[in-house]
């Protein structure tokens, strides 16, 4: 119903109001000020139409019933919400429960709720970019963000970007390699040509026995296949780059990662004994099968 087309005593008859939102929402953008103050108008035009809450008026935006039925249809349409109900934990779970992301809307306060954040990360990658500092640092969220979205990793606090658990649970998830789910930054990054086909058994064969029981070894490896790559590198200990670099050269990338060690020149020397440890273990390797 075309209603910026009708007279203002049109757009102020209830009937003819609510006949229009029924049909669609966003036709509560054209209703006179009394009824988008109106109660029955609001909750019948954002039940057809989330959206058209911010059409509401400001006093039924900040109506528990009004702000519950258009998050019944979309999560995120809590950034319309009054401050108030945006710091409404029942509202707030409503709200990330249907959409994760509806979190960057929610108080600072609920940000830093740890129910609400878990709902959060299980339905929505990026959630986890928007809890508080203290919950991306909290080892049971992140394991069940990751759990859910692998590239959810990048939003957790450096020191759980170096658990290995976390890593592990991260790496085990397929998503979390899938360039569709970066952003755009890092889908445009160098460190994606590192997220190859890695043998991680002939790299095993090649570390020491005590690299091997290593942490550093479980942690590097998983970041062989995660976007997590490029910052592991320049924050890295030595033998997280030592493992990285061999499983880079068993996957091709090797010369990718000698390009992030420019601020870095304590690793500079690794190259060489990596090339070396490389192709000594394929001379081996291929004398071995000629037997």
């Amino acid at each position: 119903m075309a209603l910026e087309y009708v007279s203002a005593e049109l757009r102020d008859d209830r009937e003819v109001i609510l006949a229009a939102v029924a049909l669609d929402g966003w036709s509560l953008q054209y209703a006179s000020r009394r009824l988008q103050n109106d109660r029955e108008v609001v909750i019948a035009a954002v039940t057809q139409r989330a959206w058209a809450i911010q059409c509401a008026s400001e006093e039924l935006r900040d109506d528990k019933e009004v702000v519950l039925a258009a998050l019944k249809q979309e999560g995120e349409a809590l950034e319309y919400a009054s401050d108030e109900l945006r710091n409404n934990r029942e509202v707030v779970l409503a709200a990330v429960e249907w959409n994760g992301r509806a979190l960057k809307f929610s108080s600072e306060e609920l940000q830093n709720d740890k129910g609400v954040v878990l709902a959060a990360v299980n339905g929505y990658e990026g959630a986890l970019k928007y809890a508080s500092v203290d919950l991306r640092n909290d080892k049971e969220v992140v394991l069940a963000a990751v759990k859910a979205y692998g590239g959810a990793l990048r939003f957790a606090s450096e020191e759980l970007r170096g658990d290995v658990a976390v890593v592990l649970a991260a790496a085990d998830k397929d998503e979390g390699i899938h360039e569709g789910n970066l952003s755009e930054e890092e889908s445009d990054g160098d460190e994606m040509g590192v997220a190859v086909a890695v043998d991680d058994e002939g790299v095993i064969e090649i570390l020491s026995e005590e690299e091997r029981d290593d942490d550093d070894m479980e942690v590097a490896l998983c970041y062989a296949h995660l976007p997590g790559l490029a910052k592991t590198i320049k924050t890295g200990t030595v033998a997280q780059f030592r493992i990285l670099s061999l499983a880079a050269g068993k996957g091709g990338s090797l010369n990718f990662l000698f390009t992030l060690i420019r601020e870095r020149p304590e690793l500079c020397g690794i190259s060489a004994e990596v090339g070396s440890e490389l192709h000594s273990h394929t001379g081996r390797k291929r004398r071995r099968s000629l037997h």
